[in-house]
């Protein structure tokens, strides 16, 4: 069934993106981003707020440049939106507690033995430090995981053999461990239930983006129609990044010190993003190209993994936020929203 044209997409807004959050979904549009939560009663929490669009004079407007500026404000409003998220799963554990007697007492009873606990005023997202912090550890992960291990076992071969000290084999070797770690990850998540209701959630997301791009009415039988893989997902991003790393890395000798090694490797980080985020970019707009369909297919090969097909309700949870956030961009208010849609008012 094909799903009548409205004027649902914004005046030179032809894509928004989004992100997979505890029992819900982000969306972000240039001036705006809105959170989408389900709870255990059937209904949706919906939360918005203005991004500040940076001047149109700004370099970090500039091809490049953008890639980065938009990879640094995308970590940093997807920490808050996963942070709310967990807010209103905190909320819904809170209100099961009190229906249960046993749990209650038993939480009063870790409460009074520890004196200094103290009960804290509900906020609403972090504080600086906690988003500054939570941020830092990330890094450090990614880091770790996809820097330090793949350029000591690069080493490790290249001491084995003289066959992998050259320049082109021993950055091969570090981005198909690379690639070997981001599958590992990534499919041992999914092994987890809470993760693999995410994946749904980041499913949905996707089939919500597509109904907007193609100017459909958001209805969740319009979306129903669409796939879960997106070739600008985020998952697509991590793949070329490997890619256009790979000719980044040629400048640096496998024989230099390991310290230096890895210094410029992340030295070099910000030109990567900023490179693969124009070739990801472009590469979106032309999926007819065979050339980029091939240079897509990994990304969109592991997106198999990262998205799973979801129930109508989460679908109708991912429209919710696509909503919202073009009701922002049309009426921009000051400050936060934050409001409840009920069960009775939904569909699914």
């Amino acid at each position: 069934m094909q799903g009548k044209k409205t004027e649902c997409k914004l005046p030179g807004i032809d894509t928004i993106g989004g992100q997979a959050i505890i029992e819900g979904v982000m969306m972000r549009s240039p001036n705006a981003m809105a959170v989408a939560v389900r709870r255990k009663s059937g209904g949706l929490v919906i939360r918005s707020e203005n991004v500040k669009p940076r001047p149109e004079n700004s370099i970090w407007k500039k091809p490049f440049f953008r890639g980065v500026a938009m990879l640094g404000s995308s970590l940093v409003i997807g920490m808050k939106a996963i942070n709310f998220s967990a807010s209103v799963y905190e909320e819904e554990l809170i209100k099961e507690e009190e229906k249960n007697p046993k749990k209650k007492k038993q939480k009063e009873k870790k409460i009074k033995k520890n004196k200094k606990q103290v009960e804290k005023p509900k906020r609403d997202g972090m504080s600086p430090f906690e988003l500054i912090f939570s941020v830092t550890i990330a890094l450090g992960m990614v880091i770790v995981l996809y820097k330090v291990i793949p350029l000591i076992f690069a080493g490790w071969l290249k001491d084995l053999s003289p066959f992998f000290a050259n320049t082109v084999t021993f950055n091969l070797v570090d981005a198909i461990v690379k690639t070997c770690i981001l599958i590992m990850v990534l499919w041992g998540m999914s092994i987890m239930s809470d993760v693999k209701r995410m994946y749904q959630y980041h499913g949905a997301e996707h089939m919500a983006v597509f109904t907007y791009e193609a100017d459909k009415s958001l209805s969740v039988d319009n979306a129903w129609e669409y796939d879960t893989l997106h070739p600008r997902c985020g998952t697509n991003f991590l793949i070329l990044v490997f890619v256009v790393s790979l000719f980044f890395f040629l400048a640096i000798d496998p024989e230099w010190p390991f310290v230096w090694k890895l210094s410029l490797r992340l030295l070099l980080l910000p030109g990567i993003a900023g490179v693969t985020y124009e070739v990801m970019k472009w590469g979106s707009k032309h999926m007819d190209k065979p050339f980029v369909r091939g240079l897509m297919a990994p990304g969109l090969a592991l997106q198999r993994i990262t998205t799973s097909k979801p129930d109508k309700g989460q679908v109708e949870v991912a429209l919710a936020a696509v909503k919202e956030v073009i009701e922002r961009e049309k009426n921009p208010s000051d400050g936060k929203k934050v409001y409840e849609i009920p069960q009775d008012s939904l569909s699914y």
